[in-house]
């Protein structure tokens, strides 16, 4: 993803801005001194590779072809070129397909032409090869570019089709631009994709496939065209005089395709560079032993911020962990590492075999965070976590233990639960003990006084930044890894003489790859200071970070808590076995509710909703209120019966509303691991009397509770993530014609039960098509904490706004909605008075009543902005607004 600088806003009572029609105006005058501009590398920064193994489609011969899986292993074996397709979809969105249907590689049906990029999310793009890969998707050409390497070619096999080359080549153009990946990625197309391609940008590399084949003539044409690469198709071999030729007018050689070792040994020295194999594996050896050394990537930060460098990063090294883990961080000592995982730690030898995993047990918490080593001991950070699933906020602790490295025996703790209680890395310099805070969002500094620790510091950071995942102090400065921000990777920061509440810029940026899961914890390499071991949950990775000289160091971590579901149940109850029938007539509500208790007596399990053409129809609300239940219908449709919301408009509470789905535990007793996903749900708003239902889907005190390719038609409200919640995600879903509010995050404040709503991700999803909506497409309000919309649209809503983050105008024990950000949303044809728009209540009647630290980074908005103090802090970072 492409980012920009961010600017912050002062933290002022006194802001109030509202931007109206001149928002870009505003932005650039007064920051757009500010704004870095994102250019090509420079030339020679990364040294391209001359001849190598080009992974067709990917690994595609043990990987679902043209997919982040495949791609990945394609990287891991060292390839120097992936080749992939890139077609439109029926709304124009850029995916990954080779075949002009999905009927091959996806467990769907139908062109790739005439399916919408939700629909195409919705598709399996992995169980086509393995059962393992169940739940791949089809990925977006964003998606791919954003993962790969700097050092690697990327061949963009354009999939043409009559009438379309043309906006297709511009558009792959543009995102190659946008990703600053023009000195690595090439154009395989035809001559007008080619012609359309240099319009939009004349720096693109073209790789001729017009009239493709092994001949001279399409030799002469490829040189006559002046284009980069050429791609010979067909034979045993190739004419060296042709590949003499291309070679002295400096045109790279590509071969379709190979898989016999002999074959690719002969293509080689017949003078192909890059043949292109789905055997990546044995192909790379061929190569090897034509003196083609494997590929170790090379990554650089996207980050474009004043002031940051961004160095390289070279992944070394994956080491698979044959036992033990580090899923929370690690710790490198001169004679043993070690990792931290949620309840245990491991010592391994220097060549990470597992000499002993222990459970450590300190009475009051149950979830270590990241470890340090220093002088023969471990450093530790450890919460009270969910215990079976439960999370009781009463029982928050932060404690920091001190553990002997050589048997891993407690020798003393700190009880640091009146400063921190959501803590997560920890580090100690000789001096000092540093401690991240996940709540707070800074790394914490204690003193020792005698046997008490004394917190005398904070380090902050900019918020773009998120949680640090692991932090080390190394030759006076420190050094923090971070994701599910805007702002990822590995930073470098001075270390100010004094800590005080002045939020410190990063000087350097490591991009560090998520080659299994999200960035976590790092320790550097003893006697090496310029590479580190990253922890990859069952495996660890090694880098080489440039731009070191002189280091002493040490210690590691992640999200504790990210939204990821447990392995699903083998537990399947099928609704139809039960008596529910999908006819639109038959009233099947009690059906569903026996099967989701037959589930949920299992100890979770999927309700599986076979697919039908007509609805299974419900006379009321489906209640799941156990945890780990999925309701699961692909192609199936759940209706509300008409009038089946009628005579509740007198009461406003959850209980006596009547909804579609209700996902509902109590206070302090969440339902926890619920999903729903593949099901079309309507709520049928305009059959119903009363105006307040039905909502399509509600969560309340929900915990891992996700959303996931979900199709909601005519609601009051669609997704309504409420009070209590936490760690929950909607992705891929789609909302049509609501008549209040499509998606909606809230909190409870505006009722006075104090219950917030946390961590609520929305990933590509769209609200569309409502006509008679006056309220939101997205409502973010009352309470809410740590709230993400990224890649998401609004279209079509002609008497509506896009975006209301607000709290009511009320007073309640909790009143302030804090770190909501945009990312790549899109806004068109938005009637209401506002495209965006934020406030808080007024401050002399509600003096507690805030919304704090809205972000928006590469939001694009025709429609009118108003943000209205007295705001926190504003961010707007790129983006297009009108």
């Amino acid at each position: 993803m492409s980012r920009n600088d961010e600017t912050n806003w002062p933290d002022s009572e006194t802001i109030r801005m509202r931007i109206v029609n001149s928002l870009v105006v505003v932005l650039w005058c007064w920051f757009g001194a500010m704004l870095a501009v994102a250019d090509e590398p420079e030339p020679g920064q990364v040294a391209m590779p001359a001849r190598g193994i080009c992974a067709h489609r990917g690994a595609s011969d043990t990987h679902p072809e043209n997919t982040i899986k495949a791609f990945r292993e394609a990287i891991r074996l060292g390839a120097q070129m992936i080749e992939f397709d890139v077609a439109l979809s029926r709304d124009g969105q850029l995916v990954l397909m080779h075949d002009s249907t999905v009927d091959r590689t996806t467990n769907g049906k139908g062109p790739v032409s005439q399916l919408t990029l939700a629909e195409l999310k919705k598709l399996d793009a992995g169980t086509f090869k393995a059962k393992h890969f169940g739940g791949e998707q089809v990925p977006t050409l964003d998606e791919a570019l954003a993962m790969m390497p700097e050092n690697i070619w990327l061949n963009v096999h354009l999939k043409e089709v009559p009438g379309q080359a043309e906006k297709l080549a511009e558009q792959v153009t543009g995102r190659i631009v946008a990703h600053r990946r023009l000195h690595q990625a090439f154009l395989a197309c035809g001559a007008r994709a080619a012609a359309a391609a240099r319009r939009a940008d004349a720096r693109i590399k073209i790789c001729n496939m017009e009239r493709q084949a092994n001949s001279r003539k399409y030799v002469d044409e490829t040189i006559a065209n002046k284009n980069t690469f050429i791609q010979l198709l067909g034979g045993e071999t190739v004419d060296p005089a042709h590949t003499r030729l291309l070679k002295q007018h400096r045109v790279r050689i590509n071969y379709c395709c190979a898989n016999e070792a002999g074959k690719v040994a002969r293509l080689f020295e017949a003078g192909v560079e890059f043949p292109l194999v789905d055997r990546v594996r044995e192909m790379v050896a061929v190569a090897e032993q034509q003196g083609v050394a494997r590929l170790l990537p090379v990554y650089r930060s996207r980050l474009k911020h004043k002031g940051l460098k961004t160095p390289l990063a070279t992944l070394l090294e994956q080491r698979a962990l044959g036992k033990g883990a580090a899923n929370q961080g690690v710790a490198l000592g001169k004679t043993h590492n070690f990792s931290s995982n949620a309840r245990t730690i491991c010592r391994f030898d220097k060549n990470w075999k597992l000499i002993e995993q222990k459970t450590i047990r300190i009475e009051g918490v149950n979830h270590f965070g990241a470890i340090d080593y220093h002088d023969g001991f471990l450093w530790a950070g450890l919460l009270h976590g969910p215990e079976g699933n439960k999370y009781d906020k009463t029982l928050d602790r932060g404690k920091v233990a001190k553990i002997r490295a050589s048997d891993l025996s407690v020798v003393r703790t700190w009880d640091i639960t009146k400063d921190l209680t959501w803590i997560d890395p920890v580090c100690f310099d000789g001096t000092h003990l540093w401690v991240g805070d996940l709540r707070d969002l800074g790394i914490h500094r204690y003193r020792f006084e005698g046997d008490r620790i004394v917190r005398d510091g904070t380090f902050r950071y900019p918020g773009g930044m998120h949680f640090s995942q692991g932090v080390r102090i190394a030759g006076g400065k420190l050094y923090s890894i971070h994701t599910f921000g805007s702002m990822d990777g590995l930073f470098e920061f001075n270390l100010p003489a004094t800590l005080d509440k002045t939020v410190q810029q990063p000087t350097r940026v490591w991009e560090i790859a998520e080659t299994r899961m999200h960035l976590e914890g790092f320790d550097f390499v003893p006697g090496h200071p310029d590479q580190i071991w990253h922890s990859q949950g069952g495996q660890v990775d090694r880098y080489r970070l440039d731009g070191f000289k002189d280091l002493a160091v040490t210690s590691p971590q992640r999200s504790l808590f990210p939204v990821v579901l447990r392995q699903e149940p083998g537990t399947r109850v099928r609704v139809t076995d039960l008596g529910a029938v999908a006819d639109g007539k038959t009233d099947c509500l009690a059906a569903i509710h026996k099967a989701i208790a037959r589930a949920a007596a299992a100890g979770g399990g999927t309700v599986v909703f076979p697919a039908a053409k007509q609805p299974y129809l419900v006379s009321g609300t489906i209640r799941v209120e156990a945890s780990g239940v999925t309701l699961s219908g692909p192609d199936a449709t759940i209706k509300l019966a008409d009038g089946a919301a009628n005579g509740t408009k007198g009461e406003r509470t959850t209980a006596s509303q009547v909804h579609v789905v209700l996902v509902s535990g109590k206070p302090g007793k969440p339902v926890e691991d619920v999903e729903i996903r593949g099901l079309t749900v309507d709520a049928n708003i305009y059959h119903q009397k009363d105006y307040y239902n039905p909502r399509a889907i509600v969560i309340e005190h929900g915990h891992r509770v996700k959303v996931r390719n979900v199709t909601i038609l005519r609601p009051f409200v669609g997704l309504d993530i409420g009070a209590g919640s936490s760690d929950c995600e909607a992705r891929g879903c789609v909302i049509e014609d609501w008549l209040e509010d499509g998606f909606d995050a809230s909190g409870d404040a505006d009722k006075g039960s104090g219950a917030i709503t946390t961590n609520i991700r929305f990933i590509d999803c769209h609200a569309r098509n409502a006509p008679k909506s006056t309220g939101n497409a997205w409502e973010i309000e009352d309470g809410v904490r740590h709230i993400r919309v990224v890649n998401c649209s609004v279209t079509n809503v002609p008497r509506g706004n896009a975006f209301g983050l607000r709290n009511h105008w009320k007073d309640g024990p909790v009143d302030i909605s804090r770190d909501i950000q945009l990312r790549g949303v899109r806004i068109e044809k938005v009637g209401g008075k506002y495209g965006i728009y934020s406030h808080s209540a007024p401050r002399d009647r509600f003096p507690r009543n805030r919304v704090l630290d809205v972000s928006l980074y590469d939001v694009r908005c025709p429609a009118p902005v108003m943000l209205a103090g007295p705001l926190g802090s504003v961010r707007v970072v790129g983006g297009h607004y009108g």
